[in-house]
């Protein structure tokens, strides 16, 4: 049985809270019905059920209190938080509409994460294992490693990358009959922390 959904937990940030922007689900609503907060509210139930609430329950802690050790860094994004230079997503990003979330875990390494997803989760669309270059989660560490992953119902069609700058991790997942674009491999198999 899921655990409770914290519904702030997908969509309070840190960047919009410091550079005054309306995170707020729904404040993009004028733009359409894809974003009033009911449909964005319902998506992240969504991705709660069949992403995070699994992935937590697999490593532990996580308790209705507030211990875990899966957090999330990114979900929900606002067409101004999506937009500021900090953030730089992409303008069409699937976390405007609530359907993709980011996450790290305080123990594990992200291609652990990765892996697990990969190979465990019935569902899910995008599978992005972000720069692991910049390594796992330490206290006051400013730039981490993290994983993307997306769930649209009726849409999942399982798609995974590596972004990364290091080209000697593009050059390593070539043999997997992969695409290339700009940091982004496409079409890997599974998160090689062996690489790093």
């Amino acid at each position: 049985m899921a655990l409770d959904f914290y519904y702030e937990e997908y969509y309070v940030s840190k960047t919009a809270n410091k550079n005054g922007i309306n995170n707020t689900p729904g404040v993009d609503s004028n733009l359409g019905s894809e974003f009033s907060e009911a449909t964005i509210k319902n998506n992240l139930e969504k991705i709660h059920i069949n992403i995070i609430d699994p992935l937590r329950q697999n490593f532990p802690p996580y308790t209705n209190g507030g211990s875990k050790n899966i957090w999330i860094t990114s979900a929900f994004r606002s067409k101004s938080l999506n937009e500021h230079p900090d953030v730089k997503g992409v303008e069409n990003s699937q976390h405007r509409y609530g359907h993709a979330v980011d996450v790290f875990s305080l123990s594990h390494p992200t291609s652990l994460i990765f892996n697990w997803c990969y190979q465990n989760l019935p569902q899910w669309g995008q599978l992005i294992w972000e720069y692991p270059e910049y390594g796992g989660w330490q206290a006051g560490k400013k730039q981490i490693s993290w994983v993307h992953i997306s769930y649209v119902e009726g849409e999942n069609d399982k798609t995974t990358a590596i972004a990364t700058k290091r080209e000697d991790l593009h050059e390593m997942y070539k043999s997997e009959s992969t695409t290339r674009k700009g940091d982004y491999t496409h079409g890997i198999k599974l998160a090689d922390e062996n690489l790093l």
